[in-house]
């Protein structure tokens, strides 16, 4: 739980950082010409932004040890896995570092089974 809990914090910190790069310089990362999902840097910088801050507060759910926190995390690390594989064709090294991390983070949580919920919930 804890490696998943940091490892969905930094990728969510990553994103942050990635989505106000793109933000603030409309420069960062051009979509090429023929790109059936072209929403201008500016839009994917607030898609990355807001997938940043879920993936922050689905973290801290997961430091807090909350029942739905497991659940969650899949859920947005998932949903940040297919968001950046849609972003590879404007930044394929870091849509595959963070495609990576969401894999970690979605293996850790599934492997999460019913024995160490019960040592962690008291259930």
């Amino acid at each position: 739980m804890v490696f998943s809990a940091a490892a969905l914090l930094l990728a969510g910190l990553f994103q942050i950082v990635v989505g106000l790069a793109n933000v603030i310089d409309d420069n960062q990362s051009e979509p090429p010409k023929s790109y059936v999902f072209e929403w201008g840097t500016t839009g994917w910088g607030y898609l990355h932004l807001a997938f940043g801050v879920a993936a922050v507060i689905a973290a801290l759910n997961l430091f807090s040890a909350r029942p739905s926190a497991r659940v969650i995390g899949i859920v947005v690390a998932l949903l940040s896995a297919v968001k950046n594989f849609f972003f590879v064709p404007m930044d394929s090294v870091w849509s595959a570092v963070i495609i990576g991390l969401d894999v970690l983070v979605i293996w850790s949580l599934t492997r999460y089974g019913p024995e160490q919920a019960r040592k962690v919930y008291g259930v």
